[in-house]
């Protein structure tokens, strides 16, 4: 689907739910509008879902994954598997062992990135400041 087909598709939908003929919606009309906006955000969904070219909007529409696998976490991370299994070994990562399979809580991968943050040098030259003001 081209970009442009979906712009003029969503515009046709901004008329229909909020434009109204150009008027305000009252109390009343709010249910009714909320509605048809549903229809028309799942038929757009089904749509995308359905489209070939919508694999890049795909990962947008789909429900992230609460557990993840070796395969996935060297995606998410752009590692190779044996990588993976080189910072399971050393117990770097965060990880579950139940059954004989690997499980990652996507969660905790996150948290586990952010730790490795490291500190701009603007940031460190700040907090050198404030130290010497106290």
């Amino acid at each position: 689907m081209s970009v442009k087909v979906l712009y003029i598709f969503v515009l046709e939908i901004h008329k229909k739910i909020y434009m109204k003929n150009y008027q305000k919606l009252s109390f009343e009309q709010l249910p009714d509008a909320v509605g048809q906006l549903l229809e028309e955000v799942s038929t757009l969904k089904s749509y995308l879902m359905n489209n070939s070219s919508a694999n890049a909007v795909s990962s947008f529409i789909t429900p992230e994954k609460e557990f993840l696998t070796v395969k996935n976490v060297s995606e998410i991370l752009d590692l190779k598997i044996s990588s993976i299994y080189q910072l399971i070994y050393q117990n770097k990562i965060p990880h579950y062992k139940k059954g004989g399979r690997l499980y990652f809580d996507s969660n905790e991968i996150k948290e586990w990135v952010r730790s490795g943050k490291r500190k701009t040098l603007d940031q460190i030259r700040k907090e050198a400041r404030l130290d010497l003001l106290r």
